[in-house]
């Protein structure tokens, strides 16, 4: 955000539009939900709420849509996508980002449980 207000962009050029967006929707939501049963079941994740109540399931959602995915996306597609897009060409600006996303993913700490279970 400080550098969007500090380079005084307007919302088309950090790749906010609302061109293509049914497409897209129709495209990413069934592929967001995949990827994250198949996240699920390979880290085998703990609960995020202690029961299945509404306000419960009201809050996740909330978090998970308004704080962590929009802002994991404004960041990755938004300004490192369309700033590497200036410089690179589409694809390798698509793969770079795509690959520094899933690598802040990958792990959950799996990397320590490997590394205690090595010594």
């Amino acid at each position: 955000m400080v550098i969007v207000l500090h380079q005084r962009d307007s919302l088309e050029q950090i790749g906010i539009t609302l061109k293509h967006f049914v497409p897209y929707m129709l495209l990413s939501v069934p592929l967001g939900f995949l990827m994250g049963l198949g996240e699920y079941l390979t880290i085998r994740a703990s609960y995020l709420i202690p029961d299945l109540t509404f306000v419960n399931l009201l809050k996740l959602t909330i978090t998970m849509v308004f704080f962590v995915g929009l802002v994991e996306e404004l960041i990755f597609r938004s300004i490192l996508q369309s700033r590497l897009e200036q410089a690179l060409s589409v694809w390798e600006a698509l793969l770079i980002t795509s690959f520094m996303f899933g690598l802040m993913h990958s792990g959950y700490a799996l990397f320590m449980k490997f590394s205690i279970q090595a010594l």
